[in-house]
């Protein structure tokens, strides 16, 4: 398989919340993180090219980065790669904002509640 990808996978942990299109909901931690997509680790199985809204959870005090619209592009095991299709402008801000932050220190990691 030919490799597409432009941008450097940045490693991460932050837990997503997704809503299946039509219906459906899921949860599951991004694993890792570019300008146009993730890698979602999740037990709901999610087929290829399924649709969804996606919300990415960054830290308990901060509102979670929304994309209105991502399409499900591999499946492996329990990881999906996710394409960002529709992302509003100040969303996408706040997402290149997290990259560039990964990128200088590492990856990022929300313990969350451990």
């Amino acid at each position: 398989m030919e490799e597409r990808r432009t941008a450097r996978r940045i490693p991460v942990t932050y837990r997503a919340n997704f809503s299946l299109r039509p219906e459906g909901a899921g949860e599951g931690t991004i694993v890792d993180l570019t300008p146009r997509g993730c890698c979602v680790e999740s037990p709901i199985p999610v087929p290829v090219t399924t649709h969804l809204e996606l919300r990415l959870e960054l830290s308990l005090g901060e509102r979670p980065i929304l994309v209105d619209l991502a399409a499900v592009r591999w499946v492996r095991d329990s990881h999906m790669g996710v394409e960002f299709l529709s992302l509003r402008p100040e969303h996408q801000v706040r997402l290149l904002r997290i990259i560039d932050q990964a990128q200088e220190g590492g990856s990022l990691r929300w313990i969350g509640d451990d």
